[in-house]
């Protein structure tokens, strides 16, 4: 029973230590960057109730918000064309 309990508590401490893969073999560095200069946000995705907690640096999350309303920008516009066209 105590060699059960060894190899049990043994495989959940590994299981703890591991570090996280991110598919192309580096490891996670969320906790290694400075958090002030870090935004989070949670979005579920479509058709999920889950949330995901997204992380990215300020430059880059100002980056992202630059091109999506630059996007929503050029969408509206062809929208206004198309309506001016069918007139």
């Amino acid at each position: 029973m105590i060699k059960i309990t060894t190899i049990i508590s043994l495989l959940l401490l590994t299981g703890c230590h591991s570090t996280h893969s991110s598919g192309d073999g580096s490891t996670s560095t969320v906790a290694k960057t400075n958090t002030k200069d870090q935004v989070c946000e949670q979005s579920a995705t479509t058709g999920s109730n889950l949330k995901k907690r997204r992380c990215m640096s300020r430059a880059v999350s100002d980056a992202v918000r630059e091109q999506n309303q630059q996007d929503m920008r050029s969408l509206k516009r062809a929208q206004q064309i198309g309506a001016k066209n069918k007139n």
